[in-house]
Formats: C-alpha cells, sequence, structure tokens
C-alpha cells in the first residue's frame, strides 16, 4: 500500500516537472519539432548546393541559421494551428472517439506529406529561381493546371510521390505512440487553456510584429534567401501580393517628383496637355503617319546571351542573328522584371515597373492609355496571340479590357493544333494562327496590330520533332524558337501584306534571374530588333534602353501623333544621348543610369551599385552625396508610375 502511494506521489510529481507528459499537446510538439527538423535539413541541403555563391564567413552561416530558426518557428506555429485548435477545443467524447483517432493518423501523415513535398518543391524552385518561394509560387498555387502538367513533364513524379508518402508514413509509424498518448489524455478545459493559449496568441503576435523584412541579414542575396522559411515566404508573398510604394518605399513629394519627372522624359515633340502638376498627360506631335501594319513577338525568356550578336558560340540563333543584321538592331536594351506579365507592361502602356504584381494582374486596369490605344484609334485591328490558356496571369482579362481581341489555345481549332505542353501550342501553331489572322485582317482591307507571346521556350522546353538537331532541353529550346521565327517571317514574306508591315522581335525577360546581388543587372539583358525591308535601313542602336521604351520608338517609327502618359522615349531620336533602364524584381525597383543601379526597396531602403558597361557586372557603392540626383530619379519615376495608376489617371480620357 505505502508502495502504491509513493508511485502515485512520483507519477504526480513527474507531471508537475514534466508538464508536456501525458498532454493533448505532445502531438502539436511533435509536429514543431519535424517541422524545425524538416527545414534545418532543406536549409542545410541548399547551402551546400550554393557553397560556391554564399558568404561562408562564420557570423554569415550563423545568421542564416539563426535567423532561419525565428522564420522556422514561426512558420511552424502558423502550420499546426488546426491540430492545436482541435487540441484545445473538442470535447473529451469526440476528442477519445475512434474516429477521430483515425482522423487523427490520417492528418498527421498528411501533415508530414504536405511538410516533405514542400520540402521537395523547394529544392526544385531553388533550383530553377536560386530563391525561396516566393509570389512566383503564390501563381504556380492559382494556375494549377499549368503547373501540374509542368511538373509531370519535367520531373519524375510517379518515382518521387511514393517516395514522399511511404517517408511521411514511417514517420508517423515512428511517433504512434506519442499520438496514442496524447489521443488518451484526459486533460480538463482549464488545463487545456494553460498551454493551448500559448499555442493561439504566438502566432497572432508574431502576425503583427513580425515580417520578411527580418530575413535581410547580408549584401549577399543568397545568404538572405537561406535565411527563409520557404512556407512563410509563400504565405507571406500571398498576403503582400501589391504593394503601397508610399508605405514601404522613399518618397518625396507629388509636387517635386512630377516637375523633375517632366523634365526626365521631356522632348521637343512631346507638349504636356493638363495644367495639374501631378500629372503627365502629353501629346507628341508628328506627320500623318505610315499605315503600317505591326507583328509584336514577345518571345519567352529570350536572353541576348543566346544570340551570336552578343557572343554566344552555339549558333542557337541563326535566324534571328541574320535577322538582325537587316533590322534596327538595340545592344544594350533590358528587360524591366523578371515574370512574363512584366514584359507585357512595359512592352504595351511604356511604364516602369512599380513594385508587387504587374498592372496586368491588378484591378481597373482597363481603357488604359496603351500602344494598343493609341493604334485603336488609327482604324487597328489589335489582336493578342498566345498558345497558351489566356486566363493565365489574367492576359485574357487585360488585353480583352484594352481594345484587344484575344485568341489564345481555345480559340484554335483541332486541326490548328500540331504539338503542345503544359505551356500551351508550340511556337510554330501560334506562328500559323498569326498569318491566318493577317491574312483575314488583309482581306478586309484593315490594318492589323498583332500582339504574339511565345511559349516554347520554357520549361519542359519540349517541342515538335525533326525541327533542330538538339534534344529537349533549355538550348534546343531557344534553337526551336528561332527555327520558328525564322519559319514565320519566310511565310510572311510570300504575303501580300509583308511589304507593309513592321515586325517588333523581343523577349518577355531572361531565361533566368539568379545573382549574387538582388538586382543582378546582367540578367536582365534581351535584344530586341526591328525589322521590316524596304522601309526600315540596317542600323545597331547602343543607347542604355529599357522595354518602356519600345511604344514611343515604334510610334515615331511610324510617324504617328498621338496621345498618351506614356514614360518611355523614342530611341531613334536619342540613339546618340544618355540612356537609362528600369530593372525590378518583386519588392526591389531598380533605376539605371550613367553605370550607377539605385535600387529602392522595402522599409524606405535604398542602395548604390556600379557596374561594368562591357561585362554588367556590379559592384557596391558607398553612398554619398554626388548620388542624391540618381536617387531622386528613381524616386521621381516609381513613385510617379504608382500615383497615377493608383489614382486612375492612366485610364484614357475621352
Amino acid at each position: 500500500m505505502k508502495f502504491k502511494n509513493i508511485k502515485r506521489a512520483l507519477k504526480k510529481a513527474g507531471e508537475k516537472r514534466f508538464p508536456f507528459e501525458n498532454n493533448r499537446f505532445n502531438i502539436v510538439n511533435t509536429l514543431i519539432f519535424i517541422f524545425l527538423l524538416t527545414a534545418f535539413i532543406i536549409r542545410t541541403i541548399l547551402l551546400f548546393g550554393s557553397i560556391s555563391t554564399i558568404d561562408r564567413g562564420i557570423a554569415g552561416i550563423i545568421k542564416i541559421y539563426c535567423g532561419g530558426f525565428i522564420y522556422d518557428f514561426i512558420a511552424s506555429l502558423y502550420f499546426v494551428i488546426p491540430f492545436s485548435l482541435a487540441s484545445l477545443l473538442l470535447p473529451a467524447r469526440i476528442y477519445h472517439s475512434r474516429l477521430y483517432r483515425y482522423f487523427a493518423y490520417f492528418s498527421f501523415t498528411f501533415f508530414c506529406v504536405l511538410l516533405i513535398l514542400s520540402a521537395a518543391a523547394e529544392w526544385y524552385f531553388w533550383q530553377e529561381f536560386q530563391v525561396r518561394f516566393n509570389f512566383i509560387a503564390v501563381d504556380y498555387l492559382i494556375y494549377t493546371t499549368e503547373v501540374v502538367k509542368n511538373i509531370i513533364e519535367s520531373y519524375p513524379v510517379e518515382f518521387l510521390l511514393p517516395a514522399l508518402f511511404l517517408i511521411a508514413s514511417i514517420i508517423t509509424f515512428a511517433g504512434r505512440k506519442i499520438i496514442k498518448s496524447s489521443l488518451q489524455t484526459e486533460t480538463k478545459m482549464k488545463g487545456r487553456l494553460k498551454y493551448g493559449s500559448v499555442y493561439i496568441l504566438l502566432p497572432l503576435f508574431f502576425y503583427f510584429t513580425v515580417n520578411g523584412s527580418w530575413e535581410r541579414l547580408s549584401d549577399n542575396k543568397y545568404n538572405n534567401e537561406l535565411a527563409k522559411n520557404g512556407i512563410y515566404s509563400l504565405f507571406e508573398a500571398y498576403i503582400n501580393n501589391e504593394i503601397n510604394y508610399d508605405e514601404f518605399y522613399i518618397t518625396r513629394s507629388n509636387g517635386s517628383n512630377f516637375t523633375r519627372l517632366k523634365k526626365l522624359i521631356g522632348s521637343p515633340d512631346k507638349i504636356y496637355t493638363d495644367s495639374s502638376l501631378n500629372d503627365i498627360h502629353h501629346t507628341v506631335l508628328a506627320g500623318s503617319g505610315k499605315k503600317m501594319n505591326v507583328v509584336f513577338i514577345m518571345a519567352e525568356s529570350l536572353s541576348a546571351e543566346y544570340l551570336a550578336r552578343f557572343g554566344n558560340k552555339q549558333g542557337l540563333t541563326p535566324n534571328l542573328d541574320s535577322l538582325a543584321e537587316r533590322s534596327i538592331f538595340f545592344d544594350n536594351y533590358f528587360a524591366t522584371g523578371t515574370r512574363t506579365i512584366r514584359g507585357i507592361e512595359a512592352l504595351t502602356l511604356s511604364v516602369p515597373p512599380t513594385p508587387g504584381s504587374s498592372i496586368v494582374r491588378r484591378k481597373n486596369n482597363d481603357n488604359l492609355y496603351s500602344i494598343g490605344s493609341v493604334l485603336g484609334k488609327q482604324g487597328y485591328e489589335l489582336k493578342f496571340l498566345y498558345g497558351g490558356l489566356g486566363y493565365f496571369d489574367n492576359m485574357n482579362a487585360f488585353f480583352g479590357g484594352n481594345g484587344f481581341t484575344c485568341i489564345d489555345k481555345t480559340s484554335f481549332s483541332k486541326k490548328e493544333k500540331t504539338f503542345s505542353n503544359a505551356w500551351g501550342l508550340c511556337d510554330e501553331d501560334v506562328f500559323n494562327k498569326t498569318l491566318s489572322e493577317a491574312d483575314s485582317s488583309c482581306l478586309r482591307g484593315k490594318l492589323f496590330f498583332s500582339f504574339v507571346l511565345t511559349t516554347s521556350n520554357h520549361r519542359p522546353y519540349t517541342f515538335p520533332s525533326g525541327r533542330i538537331d538538339m534534344p529537349f532541353e533549355r538550348d534546343g529550346a531557344v534553337k526551336y524558337t528561332d527555327y520558328a521565327i525564322g519559319a514565320f517571317i519566310k511565310e510572311a514574306a510570300k504575303r501580300p501584306w509583308f511589304k507593309n508591315t513592321i515586325f517588333v522581335i523581343t523577349a518577355d525577360h531572361c531565361a533566368a534571374s539568379a545573382g549574387k546581388t538582388d538586382l543582378p543587372f546582367d540578367k536582365y539583358k534581351i535584344p530586341l530588333i526591328i525589322y521590316s525591308p524596304g522601309f526600315i535601313k540596317p542600323l545597331c542602336i547602343s543607347v542604355l534602353s529599357s522595354q518602356i521604351d519600345v511604344p514611343p520608338t515604334l510610334l515615331a517609327l511610324m510617324n504617328i501623333s498621338y496621345k498618351s502618359v506614356f514614360f518611355g522615349r523614342d530611341l531613334l531620336a536619342s540613339s546618340t544621348g544618355e540612356g537609362r533602364a528600369f530593372i525590378s524584381s518583386y519588392q526591389k525597383i531598380g533605376y539605371v543610369k550613367d553605370s550607377i543601379i539605385t535600387v529602392l526597396d522595402v522599409k524606405k531602403q535604398k542602395s548604390f551599385y556600379t557596374y561594368n558597361p562591357a561585362s554588367l557586372e556590379m559592384k557596391r557603392k558607398k553612398e554619398s552625396g554626388s548620388l542624391e540626383p540618381y536617387l531622386a530619379d528613381a524616386v521621381s519615376y516609381y513613385q510617379s508610375a504608382y500615383y497615377l495608376f493608383k489614382n486612375g489617371l492612366m485610364k484614357e480620357r475621352e
């Protein structure tokens, strides 16, 4: 009897000493531990996989793991909220039921599957983008059809998924005793509140006090990315898909910004037509205009580095290189961003990239001043042609809301579809549709502006067989896109409308945008070719330029007068003058001028770099008073662009 009393007393003492023993929240604690361990493992794998690019100092490594642990812990608390609520709120009759026991084991396994799947996805995401999950991953979750197909076609899913389920099942089996003890524990509400309130209140506290800016521990981009937690970054990107410039970035008064901006974008042929200080509505005066058709080709991921004109020795782009010799060719020209919709935004609206999501994805993006609106007033038929599904990235809504007829994969007949992959029809199919649409406009006596978006140079890099002598890989996809463009130009030359048509060929962005700096300038360089035999004489323009300069340059070439709020400039008139360019990631926005790159970032941060004009290699530059004009220019461009769109001042006026 005495022995039993001693045993009972020891048991009670043990419960007081180890408060989580025989506690409902043991299952939550176990899941948090698994989460933290998985996060540590994936961070270590990514670190060693990027060992040549990170800051390998002891202090840098410690910051990666310490900073990373904070985000891992916060993310784990968010991730286990359903289990925390169940452990806190479920009454005993439900919590101890057989049905809930089965559900708990299933949920535990499912949690492990999601966690391991997320870790595997992070590894693949890192291989392609060299970053943790960001707004691109958010888009991938939204547009599941294309992404799932892409994953199936690109990776060995048939081996990966069973392996992930097996690992998750093993983890559940190993933790079965903890799960069982948690499910059998008798804990009254008072006891549950003692611990459960911590699991509920801590996530709320971190939600209001912690943000992604804590991850910026180094000047090295890779160190900062490794300090992140992928799941935390994913949900942060989802919540902050649009960024309020005025709240997060360096600002100046609108008066000083617009006064400066009007000087920056002004030209002798430009007349400002609005008396308001905070406005850049203007009229560009030209002649009567040349009635030329326009075929505007935006090729997926066509980096400058693939062309022989930029030093490539692989012979990937013989057709583009040949066209470059017979065209106006721009060899110092840069994309504004790293997404297709950034390219669309710049090439149609002539506006710098404001932080967050592209205007193409935002609300109230219809009836804007665009190259389409200018040509639409001239009687042109406006067409957007795309081999994928135009609902992706809101492209159909954007183009349709700005006067274009949208022709995507659903508009192709069965006969017109010869090859497709996850992202859409092959480039040849899209170009053949472009030819038939141009023929149709020509037969009706209509001028046309066709904006054509290709997809073949995108993972999984598959294309019709027998076209080129390379396998399904990135370089092969580049060569196939070049082949398709060459075949298109050859066929177009047989049409009656060819001699009266301008062909513009450029890229949406580069094939990769990762580098040791947050905005690696060399990863934004793309080609621009303007071709029209008999109308355009060959010329190479080396002025520093941006995608936003294409609309005013094209309209000047066509000698068209128009009204707009374009930020770009006519490169033909400034081919020997000073240039500037704009580059961006999701949060960081850069202004490039005089071999100096000014970078604006959230939390009102700024930084400066110099770059080598030949190699485009960047070096951090110490701040000084001499950099103030560059900062003022950058703020004037970006804050004003945000202001104009936010206040509806980019919309057309009657």
